[in-house]
Parts: C-alpha cells; sequence; structure tokens
C-alpha cells in the first residue's frame, strides 16, 4: 500500500506542480500569444513517459502526472486547433542520455533486463527524439492533432510473455 505521509504529500505536490501545472501554464502562456496574432500558427510537443501509459511500483505521483500530460494534450489539441495551435506529444522510452549512459556502464546488471525487452535491441539516441520532435513542429504535421509519437523500439508493442530466442 503506498504510504500515506506528510513527506509523500509534499512529493506528490511538487511531481504534479513540475508535470502538470507546469506544462497547462506554459502551453497557456503560448496560446494566448498565437491566438491574440490573429494569424499565427503554433506547435506545443510535450514529452511525456511510459509512467503515464503503465503502473510502476512507488511512482504513483510520477506516474499520475505523465498520464494527465496526456490528457492535458488531448484536451488542449482539441481545444486550440481551432486557433491554428497543434498540441502533441513524444514518449520516448530508455534514451542513451549522459545519464543513462553513465548508470549503465556504473550499473550494467541493473539494464541489462530492460535493454533485453527492447525488440530493436538498442536504446533511443538522443537524435530518435529529436527527430520526432522536429517533425511535429514542422508543417508536414500540420495535420497531426492530439497524438502521442511513441519511440521505444517496440517496447509498448511487445508481447510480455513472450521470449526472445537465444541469438
Amino acid at each position: 500500500m503506498y504510504a500515506v505521509s506528510e513527506k509523500r504529500i509534499v512529493v506528490w505536490d511538487m511531481v504534479m506542480d513540475t508535470g502538470v501545472k507546469a506544462t497547462f501554464f506554459c502551453s497557456q502562456r503560448f496560446a494566448r500569444q498565437i491566438i491574440k496574432q490573429k494569424r499565427g500558427r503554433g506547435k506545443i510537443i510535450n514529452i511525456v513517459s511510459v509512467g503515464g501509459h503503465v503502473g510502476t511500483p512507488n511512482y504513483a505521483a510520477y506516474g499520475a502526472s505523465k498520464a494527465g500530460m496526456l490528457q492535458l494534450t488531448r484536451a488542449l489539441a482539441v481545444e486550440w486547433i481551432r486557433h491554428n495551435i497543434n498540441v502533441n506529444a513524444v514518449r520516448p522510452g530508455v534514451t542513451l542520455t549522459p545519464r543513462i549512459e553513465r548508470e549503465t556502464k556504473e550499473h550494467p546488471e541493473f539494464f541489462k533486463p530492460y535493454f533485453e525487452r527492447i525488440p530493436t535491441r538498442r536504446a533511443a539516441a538522443p537524435e530518435d527524439i529529436a527527430n520526432a520532435v522536429s517533425f511535429l513542429a514542422s508543417s508536414d504535421a500540420d495535420h497531426i492533432v492530439g497524438q502521442v509519437i511513441i519511440i521505444d523500439g517496440g517496447v509498448l508493442a511487445f508481447h510480455p510473455g513472450y521470449v526472445w530466442p537465444e541469438q
């Protein structure tokens, strides 16, 4: 059971403030400026997480925050498209940021099971995520509204009961 304590409540508020509230207020400020320009066009691209799709023990606040960001993306998308503001999201999987690279070298046994579950057999490079964001920001994505592009090497498509044959 998720323990209720004053510390947990503070963490909950902090995670919601930095996830859902910050995303909403930044989006709102941007949208006001675009709407004021009358003929403006804008793109909002939120970065969400697998935590918004699945439950993880001891990460209730984080998961709820990311799920809130997903729903906020959809709600703002349908509300603001009439003002020529596209709102979408990108959901990266394990990505080789400098921190993850360092941690995989320090704790390879911890990360090995994660990498083995990725059908592409590799973590995403930062460029994989950046390319999706660039696409959504481009005019090529003008008709994409309220969507989430999942960049996880096929993890979400992968059957959880399947075991890879030895290679």
